[in-house]
């Protein structure tokens, strides 16, 4: 064991002389202060990504994903919980990141993605497949990220938006920034509330009821502060405060319900880069504190939960020549619960070493990158990754990867009380993808296609069910799941004199069956898991003339299985229509959107109602005086 530990730390002692080499190595242009270039590169990756601008329209991550892309969202409800399942994943495949650190619960090991509101993004980045050597832990469906950018230059900016809609939605936002030369900073704040008393069928033909008890409330307060002490050096400090108290509706066979649960979080994150001509060095800093308190006056349920994680991270990255790129890195992270069905309270140590390296031949890059983690003193599987990407014809390029990917045992796996298992194995396998990319020019616009599939089988997946001679549910290593699929893409943009159009669909083919049978609950061999639909498709066509834009988004979900009755598939339509103002130093927005157009009865989570047809009325107001550069260097525009 100790030898263990010696080899981790030899190599994190290594990485200042290995940075320091690499910096004198080759002359190449400054490397800005960003991201790591390796890390976020998509070598044989598909990614699609939004701007702030683009994630205006939406609330929270489950309202961006279900709509622009091809993951299929389990929704409980408006505001209620939403989690992922991406390429045929479980709700934990998805890893969720925050500038570079992962904000996956330990204790449930997924993300409530309600939860994650997306005011204070500067860019949402969503990955596809397999991702564990880079990432770490979970990162076997995809990864989304969360990123922030300094604004140097800006000045002042102050904005205020408001937005009001059916069933009691009440929307409020704030923020006020500064940009100088090395100093940037931004603070924001976001209050939202909602009745959600919308009416529903239980079936068909019967009398409409209308939803009770299902009130959401949610407050978030974001701060950011950038410092360049020098030239090649910047400092940042991110504080993420959030608290929301949402009342459990009842499913549609109870009379009622008095269930609720509140969250509370605050998150805290301190970065420090340098540059060089040829290198960056990184160091990350992050402590996050998390609280849940689940409550239900009709039993007499009070079940508190809290954790705590602590996270650093240093890595650096440089090149050898024009041709060459590395990345080296160390990562550690300490985690400690507490929960009313713990015997005690419990915590994990998770360390990790991850290291990449990618060769450049003309038109194709080859990325070999490894992570070798060590957790509560045990190493885990050795996830290595091979990627490659290059031109096969000038407007065509093939995208290629394998990778190996593992998810540990989350706290509740291994000591929830009764059903917990100690000594659960991660889940691990290997996943391959194939993508061709096309890109062509159009006349006055652009088209932009691919085609990917992809292939993961895994083994030890972690499922709760009630063994032989058990009367309580238990976690275990029983299932093995074969994940496939097909995912074609296609954007087109178009300029049409003052008018702008866009297109942008997609559709996902995904077979993901388990592989092995299982008694309780019933899952027969070679059999669709539940709650993840075969087929889901989407469209969204935006239109964009002088001041005015219109978007109309479109998507079909596949019919599901559930534990009991299966679900049918739905289409949903919803419309955004909006309208720019500017005078001087003064702008406006005002917005209208029309979710469900076609008033669809649905399900997403059987037994629980969704909206019908529903209004969304907004107005944003910005306030932006001359930009410090102007100021600086006054002259006049040609």
């Amino acid at each position: 064991m100790l030898q263990r530990y010696a080899c981790f730390w030899v190599f994190f002692l290594l990485l200042p002389a290995l940075y320091g080499q690499a910096d004198t190595t080759y002359t190449l242009n400054p490397i800005e202060l960003t991201a790591s270039r390796i890390r976020g590169s998509g070598i044989g990756e598909r990614i699609e990504s939004w701007t702030a601008s683009q994630l205006a329209p939406f609330a929270h991550a489950a309202d961006l994903l279900s709509r622009e892309s091809g993951i299929f969202v389990k929704s409980y409800g408006l505001g209620s919980l939403a989690t992922t399942s991406v390429r045929g994943g479980s709700a934990s495949h998805t890893a969720i990141l925050w500038n570079g650190l992962a904000l996956d619960h330990p204790m449930l090991g997924q993300m409530d993605l309600s939860l994650l509101p997306l005011d204070f993004s500067d860019e949402v980045r969503l990955t596809y497949g397999g991702n564990t050597a880079l990432w770490g832990n979970g990162a076997i469906g995809g990864v989304l990220s969360l990123h922030n950018r300094p604004h140097y230059q800006q000045g002042w900016l102050a904005e205020a938006g408001g937005l009001l809609g059916s069933f009691g939605r009440l929307d409020l936002k704030a923020k006020a920034s500064y940009g100088g030369k090395r100093f940037s900073a931004s603070t924001a704040f976001v209050h939202r509330q909602a009745q959600n008393n919308f009416p529903y069928h239980i079936q068909p033909g019967l009398p409409l009821k209308r939803q009770q008890h299902a009130a959401i409330r949610q407050q978030a307060y974001f701060q950011q502060v950038y410092w360049k002490p020098a030239a090649h050096q910047q400092l940042a400090l991110h504080l993420w405060w959030q608290q929301a108290h949402r009342q459990i509706p009842p499913t549609t066979t109870q009379r009622r319900s008095q269930a609720a649960q509140a969250d509370a979080l605050l998150r805290t994150a301190l970065h420090w880069q340098r540059a060089g001509t040829t290198s960056l060095l990184q160091a990350r800093l992050g402590f996050f504190r998390e609280q849940l308190r689940y409550t239900d006056a009709l039993i007499g349920l009070v079940a508190p939960s809290h954790f705590w994680t602590a996270t650093g991270e240093l890595s650096a990255e440089g090149y050898l020549n024009e041709k060459q790129h590395w990345t080296l890195g160390l990562n550690h992270r300490y985690t400690r619960a507490e929960a009313n069905g713990y015997a005690q309270p419990h915590a994990q140590q998770h360390s990790a070493l991850f290291a990449a390296f990618r060769q450049r031949w003309r038109s194709w890059q080859l990325q070999l990158s490894a992570r070798q983690a060590l957790v509560d003193g045990r190493l885990a599987p050795l996830v290595p990754a091979l990627a490659a990407e290059g031109q096969l014809w000038p407007l065509l390029q093939l995208k290629l990867k394998l990778s190996r990917n593992y998810r540990l045992p989350t706290l509740n796996d291994r000591y929830w009380q009764p059903g917990g298992q100690p000594d659960l194995l991660p889940e691990s396998g290997w996943s391959q993808e194939v993508g061709l990319h096309l890109k062509c020019p159009l006349p006055k616009g652009q088209l932009r296609a691919s085609l990917t599939a992809f292939n993961r089988y895994l083994h030890n997946w972690i499922l709760w069910s009630i063994g032989e001679g058990q009367r309580f549910w238990s976690a275990n290593n029983i299932a093995q799941v074969w994940s496939r699929g097909l995912e074609p893409r296609l954007q087109a943009d178009w300029q049409l004199g003052t008018c702008k159009l866009q297109l942008t669909a997609g559709y996902d083919l995904v077979r993901s069956t388990n592989e092995k049978a299982i008694e309780q609950p019933r899952i027969p061999k070679g059999t669709q898991l539940i709650y993840t639909p075969r087929h889901r498709a989407f469209a969204v066509l935006g239109v964009q003339w002088k001041q005015w834009e219109l978007k109309y988004s479109h998507r079909f979900t596949g019919g599901v299985s559930t534990l009991s009755d299966p679900l049918p598939a739905y289409q949903l339509g919803d419309l955004w229509l909006g309208r720019a103002l500017s005078l001087k130093q003064w702008s406006a927005f005002l917005s209208f959107q029309v979710e469900n157009v076609g008033n669809v009865h649905y399900r997403a989570i059987e037994r629980r109602p969704m909206p019908g047809r529903h209004f969304l009325l907004g107005l944003n107001l910005r306030f932006h005086p001359q930009p410090l550069s102007s100021i600086l260097s006054p002259h006049k525009q040609p």
